[in-house]
């Protein structure tokens, strides 16, 4: 169901991208015109990097703290009590 606007958002991007690189003028209207065109790469290179890649980038320390981090804590706190007796 997500499929078609993923479809229309990468089509967007496209004709967006395609329209910024052709599209140049000093004019006043020109730059407002070329602005409200990059709108959509706009958003969505923003959408990947703020939201996406911050989330990819966590996946591997939520890896660590659930994993490797509960571990060693449970080793570590098993031989302070082996030492404390």
């Amino acid at each position: 169901q997500i499929a078609p606007a993923l479809h229309g958002l990468l089509i967007i991007y496209i004709l967006s991208a395609l329209a910024d690189k052709y599209i140049s003028g000093s004019g006043r209207v020109l730059m407002w015109l070329r602005q409200i065109i990059k709108g959509p790469a706009m958003f969505i290179t923003g959408l990947f990097t703020r939201f996406i890649l911050p989330f990819l980038g966590a996946i591997p320390v939520l890896i660590y703290v659930y994993t490797i981090d509960q571990y060693y804590i449970k080793i570590t706190s098993d031989q302070f009590k082996e030492l404390k007796e």
